[in-house]
């Protein structure tokens, strides 16, 4: 009986001894498996952090990278011509600017496109652009563009049409067979119209028409020296002359040279009159002067018969011509100013044999 108890109890403790080990084994693979899950975690987590910092580093890279800036592509600039030249010259108008639509990109388009680049913090180079482009399209038309319009002379063969006088005016053109009509609506503007006419087989023909600016006071029944206004009346052309080459013109053309002066000195042979002089004392020795080699608004002009002459008068005024509009607007200091497309077409268009005059005033008063 002992011997059977003593059995039992080392069998008792065997099987003790088996399970604790078995447990033992249990909890050891249990603390290896936890530790490297953690260890996987861990490194995941590494793994993570360094793709994060990565991407981060990535971002803060591009956003730190400097910006290239796009120049604008320029699309016209001075001295282009043509029908792109008109168009941007017509939406200038409609949009409220004062310029001529003759298709020359010169300085008065260039220094209008200044002044609207500068109104849209665009940098200022008078040139047409992308980005101008882009600010004009943007733009809503103010006014409509309405082009003067030009009667071309018909054939000779065709039946005969114009009018038996010229039209809104009542001076008498006498012999002239070529008339220049510079009409303002009253005394106290400077936009007049011009209309240009030529008799043809008795009747008056209108071969030209087109917009015109006066003396900054408008026009004036008593013009004296100084009073930047344009004198009212029928006057002759003498001759023409001009910065530039001849055109081809038929009235006698004087080309402009350094030295040229038009004079207004307070002797009367020498008031209102072209000289050329090439001393260094032009002010003491020709009193008032315009330097006409100076003045761009003189690349062609005419010489209007006032004051001028045998029967001047000192103080009545002086150097009055018809010339090219001031390419910023506004008035002249008395001459008569319209487009160069219409100055160079008048002044080709003018025939010494057919005796033309000028008839410039206010409607209804000349």
């Amino acid at each position: 009986m002992k011997k059977i108890i003593q059995f039992l109890l080392c069998a008792s403790l065997l099987i003790l001894i088996i399970t604790g080990c078995t447990t033992k084994d249990k909890k050891v693979t249990s603390i290896q498996n936890n530790i490297t899950v953690e260890s996987q975690s861990l490194l995941n987590g590494q793994s993570s952090n360094v793709k994060n910092e990565s991407v981060e580093a990535n971002t803060e890279e591009k956003i730190n990278q400097p910006v290239l800036a796009i120049e604008a592509k320029i699309l016209l600039k001075s001295g282009d011509s043509g029908k792109e030249v008109i168009e941007l010259q017509k939406k200038l108008y409609c949009i409220g600017y004062t310029i001529r639509v003759d298709g020359s990109f010169g300085n008065e388009t260039s220094e209008i496109l200044k002044t609207f680049q500068n109104t849209k913090n665009i940098i200022s180079t008078g040139n047409y652009d992308t980005k101008t482009e882009e600010e004009l399209k943007a733009m809503k038309a103010t006014r409509t563009y309405n082009p003067p319009q030009t009667t071309v002379i018909k054939p000779s063969g065709e039946a005969p049409t114009g009018f038996t006088s010229i039209p809104d005016i009542k001076t008498s053109p006498g012999e002239a067979q070529q008339v220049i009509v510079i009409l303002a609506s009253s005394y106290g503007t400077i936009n007049a119209a011009l209309k240009t006419y030529e008799k043809v087989n008795g009747l008056w023909q209108l071969t030209c028409s087109g917009s015109a600016v006066t003396g900054i006071n408008g026009f004036s029944d008593n013009r004296h020296e100084g009073d930047l206004t344009s004198p009212t009346g029928k006057y002759g052309i003498p001759f023409l002359f001009g910065i530039a080459n001849n055109p081809g013109v038929k009235l006698t053309y004087k080309k402009v040279q350094v030295g040229d002066y038009w004079v207004s000195n307070k002797i009367i042979s020498e008031y209102n009159v072209w000289m050329h002089y090439e001393g260094t004392d032009a002010k003491a020795r020709l009193y008032d002067y315009e330097s006409l080699w100076e003045n761009p608004l003189y690349k062609y002009a005419a010489v209007i018969d006032f004051n001028y002459g045998a029967s001047k008068v000192l103080g009545k005024g002086s150097g009055i011509f018809l010339h090219i509009a001031p390419y910023k607007g506004g008035g002249t200091l008395g001459c008569i100013g319209i487009s160069e497309t219409n100055l160079v077409k008048t002044l080709k268009w003018l025939d010494p044999a057919k005796k033309p005059v000028i008839i410039m005033g206010v409607k209804g008063k000349i």
